[in-house]
């Protein structure tokens, strides 16, 4: 498990199995938790980039990252965000990097006001 906790946004995230068999080419859950622990609303925005030539979140090896836009993300609020991560036809074992970014935004998603990265690791066999 991976935990971030930007100024005002925990974020936790987590496989769910903790690894990827290349045998069963089965793919793995991986979960994502945001809380705002701010007093007030944010705009906030969720980026999950996998690598390109290993992971991606579809059977077709197409989709390589995710957007979330959150206009209204409320005080207190705790979002949990489900993925599947699937091996491509050419993902090697080892480990493989999993980016998530979480930005807080001013007035408009173009303007970023706070970033926090995290990175995680998923496990290939």
């Amino acid at each position: 498990m991976v935990g971030e906790n930007m100024a005002n946004i925990a974020i936790n995230s987590y496989f769910h199995p903790f690894r990827l068999s290349l045998k069963s080419r089965e793919p793995v859950r991986l979960t994502v938790e945001i809380e705002n622990k701010s007093q007030e609303a944010k705009m906030t925005s969720l980026s999950i980039s996998l690598p390109r030539t290993e992971l991606a979140f579809d059977k077709s090896g197409l989709s390589t990252e995710i957007v979330k836009r959150l206009p209204q993300f409320k005080p207190g609020e705790r979002l949990v965000y489900y993925f599947d991560v699937h091996p491509k036809h050419l993902t090697t074992p080892g480990e493989h990097e999993v980016k998530l970014v979480v930005r807080e935004h001013f007035q408009s998603f173009d303007l970023v006001e706070k970033e926090s990265k995290v990175r995680s690791s998923l496990t290939v066999i």
